[in-house]
């Protein structure tokens, strides 16, 4: 089996069907995420001359949040949003908080992760937008 980096190690690996029972996603779904880039799988494995991708517990909870995001935002936002992401790294939509804001059909994704966000689709795409907090320490000297 031909894994990712750092990814499967102690796992149990599934393949699409069992991710379309865990998620209840539609296969012909799945496999359009798929090969749209908006998630990837963790590896492949050959059965019976055929190679199949695997997937991870990762994968689950990534799925589950694309599924939740899709209800509010377009396939093209979610494919923009997975773009950036994965520049951040593998199964970036399986942790972090995603926030969707606007209203109409103008909204956006903004993940929030260390106290500050990042905007995933809209005009600043892939910055960050705010720090939530900063802390400056002014103190004065005791005589």
């Amino acid at each position: 089996m031909k894994m990712r980096k750092g990814e499967g190690k102690g796992e149990d690996m599934i393949g699409i069907t069992k991710l379309e029972k865990r998620t209840g996603v539609p296969i012909q779904t799945l496999y359009n995420w798929l090969y749209a880039g908006i998630f990837e799988p963790v590896g492949k494995r050959i059965y019976r001359g055929r190679e199949f991708n695997t997937f991870s517990e990762k994968t689950i909870r990534e799925v589950l949040t694309i599924k939740a995001l899709r209800e509010f935002v377009s396939f093209q936002a979610m494919r923009k949003a997975g773009k950036i992401l994965r520049s951040y790294g593998h199964n970036p939509f399986s942790k972090g908080t995603f926030l969707v804001v606007g209203t109409g059909d103008k909204v956006d994704i903004v993940k929030a992760k260390d106290g500050e966000f990042i905007e995933l689709t809209g005009k600043y795409a892939g910055q960050l937008l705010l720090p939530l907090w900063t802390i400056k320490e002014n103190r004065r000297k005791r005589k």
